[in-house]
């Protein structure tokens, strides 16, 4: 049916439909409207700024640091917990469902990030 063509591929056919209409567009339009990105080729020259970032990291101070840990912590935490929750409440028995044979590999990888 067309609610499940749309519901499959709905979001396909917007990024078609959206890019489609950015090149139908003159190329003289009126500042206010978006324009299409420019993104440099990946190995060009002029994109190698954008991957040197880390460079930049060893200037963040140990304070910014050691509080943006304190939330990561917590995300982290209530990340797990939703987890680990929500695979134990669909493996209850009324639900008739096999744990998968990834089950715990999916929690190993969960706790090492």
């Amino acid at each position: 049916s067309l609610r499940s063509f749309t519901a499959d591929y709905g979001v396909p056919l917007m990024v078609i439909a959206w890019t489609a209409l950015s090149f139908s567009m003159p190329s003289k339009v009126a500042s206010g409207v978006p324009r299409r990105l420019y993104s440099p080729l990946l190995w060009d020259s002029a994109s190698y700024h954008h991957w040197t970032v880390i460079k930049d990291m060893s200037r963040v101070p140990p304070t910014y640091i050691l509080a943006a840990f304190i939330p990561a912590l917590m995300i982290a935490g209530l990340y797990f917990f939703d987890h680990s929750v929500a695979s134990q409440l669909a493996q209850q028995k009324e639900f008739n469902l096999k744990k998968p044979t990834a089950y715990h590999y999916d929690i190993l990888i969960l706790g090492f990030m």
